[in-house]
């Protein structure tokens, strides 16, 4: 077992060897398993609004390793911003903002046939999702994130 770290905050690396108890030759690896990349032409470009910047951060992170580019804003006035400056396919917001609320970001965001809404918050009792559908979010996703949901519901399109 070794541990390697850059640096306090930088995150470390464990590695475990284990020898073959058969002593046969090592195989190399296999390959990765990834899922299926989202789309062979052209990966939709995603705003996401989170006011939490390691929720942010990370989901950027895990988004960008499937080909999508992510672009992220921080509240209401900064998603707005964003909007106004270049055309997103695929709007991923909060629903609960510093300065207001993901619906104030869907209205200003106005999703046309071939762009998707999806509200992502805490709130998942019934009440909550009919409202995020009824404002015209396509899909209202619960918080902590399936990572696997979200990448079928963009891969797919899929409206729940």
């Amino acid at each position: 077992l070794s541990v390697h770290s850059e640096g306090q905050g930088k995150g470390s690396t464990f590695t475990l060897t284990l020898d073959d108890p058969s002593g046969s030759v090592p195989h190399p690896p296999a390959p990765e398993e990834r899922p299926d990349s989202p789309s062979a032409v052209r990966p939709p470009s995603i705003l996401l609004v989170e006011d939490n910047v390691d929720t942010a951060e990370a989901m950027q992170f895990l988004l960008a390793e499937y080909g999508y580019h992510i672009d992220i804003a921080e509240n209401v006035a900064a998603a707005r911003a964003r909007i106004e400056c270049k055309r997103y396919d695929v709007l991923v917001s909060d629903m609960g903002l510093p300065d207001g609320d993901g619906i104030d970001v869907l209205r200003h965001y106005a999703p046309a046939a071939d762009q998707m809404a999806i509200a992502l918050t805490g709130y998942g009792m019934e009440a909550d999702v009919r409202r995020s559908l009824d404002a015209g979010f396509a899909i209202h996703l619960t918080k902590p994130l399936d990572i696997d949901h979200l990448l079928n519901v963009l891969r797919h399109g899929r409206r729940s």
